[in-house]
Parts: C-alpha cells; sequence; structure tokens
C-alpha cells in the first residue's frame, strides 16, 4: 500500500511547531502519517511502502516504515518534533526523504515520477477517493479471498497507490495530472468513494488496513479496474458541473404553536 496525499503549508522546519501542532494543521499530518505507518508502539504496517506528503512549495516528504523506529511512539507532539528536528539539520533520518520539485513540470513533476517508479517496478493500481465519486469501492460485493483465489493471493505482490486528500481535497488539476501518468505508464485508474459521508483522512486510512487484512482491498480494486470504471482521461466527478446529483434531501424546520397554526 501506498498513500499519496497533498499537504498545506510549505515543508520547512517553521511550518513543524511540536508545542502547536496546529500551524499549518501538522497535528492532522501527524494523525494520517500514524494512521498509515504505525500499527503499534514501534511497529510498522509490514505492507505499506510509504506514505507521501505533496506541499504547497512543490517539495515532497516520502516516509517509509523504517522510519518507525526514530519514533516508535507516534504522538502528535514526538513525530511532529522528530520531522522538525530533521529538516532543521538536512541530516539522513532512516526512511525519511525530502525531495524538490522540478521546474516547468505540473506540480513539480511528483505524482508522474511516484506512479512510474512502482509501474516500472512491477503491476500496480492507482486508486482516486472521494466521497463525491459516484461509485463505490465495493469491498463488501463478494466474500474475502482465500489464499489459493487468483484474485486474492496472486495480488499481494501488487501495488496499490491512494490518491486522497489530506486537509484539503486534490485539486482537479492534480488529478488530472494522475489520469494522465496512469494512462502514460498503463497503470489502471479507479475512482470511488468508502461512502458518501465525509470522514478525517485518517479514519479512512484505518478502514483501508482493516479491509486489506480481511483480503476485501485488492479484489475489490482490480474488480473495478477490470470493469474499466474511469474512462475519462481527464477524470474526476469533482467540478463538474454536468454530472446530476441525485438523493433524497430532508429538512426539518422548527415552528411554534400546534398544527392548527399552520
Amino acid at each position: 500500500l501506498v498513500f499519496f496525499l497533498p499537504a498545506p503549508g510549505d515543508l520547512v522546519a517553521e511550518t513543524f511547531k511540536p508545542t502547536s501542532t496546529h500551524v499549518s494543521r501538522r497535528d492532522a499530518l501527524a494523525r494520517i502519517a500514524t494512521a498509515a505507518l504505525w500499527r503499534g508502539r514501534g511497529l510498522a504496517w509490514h505492507d505499506v511502502r510509504e506514505v507521501i506528503f505533496m506541499f504547497d512549495d512543490m517539495r515532497l516528504l516520502r516516509i517509509e516504515p523504517r522510519f518507525v523506529s526514530s519514533c516508535p511512539v507516534p504522538s502528535e507532539y514526538h513525530l511532529i518534533m522528530v520531522l522538525s528536528r530533521a529538516l532543521e539539520k538536512h541530516d539522513a533520518t532512516p526512511g525519511l526523504m525530502m525531495l524538490s520539485g522540478e521546474q516547468g513540470r505540473a506540480h513539480g513533476g511528483h505524482i508522474e515520477r511516484v506512479i512510474g517508479e512502482y509501474a516500472r517496478a512491477g503491476p500496480s493500481a492507482v486508486v482516486l477517493l472521494h466521497e463525491e465519486y459516484p461509485q463505490n469501492l465495493g469491498v463488501y460485493e463478494t466474500l474475502p479471498q482465500s489464499a489459493s483465489d487468483p484474485d486474492g493471493g496472486a495480488t499481494d505482490d501488487r501495488t496499490l497507490i491512494f490518491f486522497l486528500g489530506a486537509v484539503r481535497d486534490m485539486s482537479p488539476e492534480e488529478t488530472a495530472v494522475v489520469h494522465r501518468s496512469c494512462k502514460a505508464n498503463r497503470v489502471p485508474c479507479v475512482e470511488a468513494n468508502l461512502g458518501h459521508q465525509a470522514e478525517f483522512t485518517s479514519k479512512i486510512i484505518d478502514i483501508l488496513h482493516g479491509h486489506h487484512l480481511h483480503r476485501r482491498l485488492a479484489p475489490a480494486i482490480w474488480r473495478r479496474a477490470r470493469s474499466a470504471i474511469v474512462s475519462s482521461p481527464a477524470g474526476g466527478a469533482l467540478g463538474r458541473s454536468d454530472r446530476a446529483q441525485r438523493g433524497k434531501l430532508w429538512v426539518f424546520v422548527p415552528v411554534g404553536g400546534g398544527p392548527g397554526d399552520l
């Protein structure tokens, strides 16, 4: 599993203040990183390759499971303090990589680079998650797959790259770059939701981990990929005013008196 998220502010030590975690919403980033990498005290999720944050200054922060040993207890204070020190000293912290963007490339070229790296390394799929996408990921549509099932055990060596919002949603431009990169690298791309209720990103990642442990996640994604859910290369249900919205809207209005007063 790989998690790629946009992050507010710049990737500089001044925005990582352990005593003021609300600055640039580093508290949210700490919770997201913790959900993505830490299974417990000093323990990393063995199926996670990395969590990636792309900041407004077009710099990239890539955190691998090896980083867990540098911060075994991922409290907001401790995690932000370790990241701040790494940014201040520019040292080579195990499992931590900071990259600058390339001039003249959309969003520093980071999105294309990450998708290209995993596409060249082996079978991969990209999942764009947002509650407004019309198609549900469908993790409950079939029973968990057995290890001998071609949709279960055989998918364990495949990489699933999740693009989802953190403090903010991914922009239509970022989503379009994801689609173009997938097309250029021949990587299947799925747009889906895990429900239409907006939730904290850390909670969404916890849910993904749970489905992955029960062997529901990969089969659902590859089933959606084979069904060719996404047909538009410019992609995106977000930001499209021509998409019809369906549903019921209930409005409750408190009024005084009794029914005879209406």
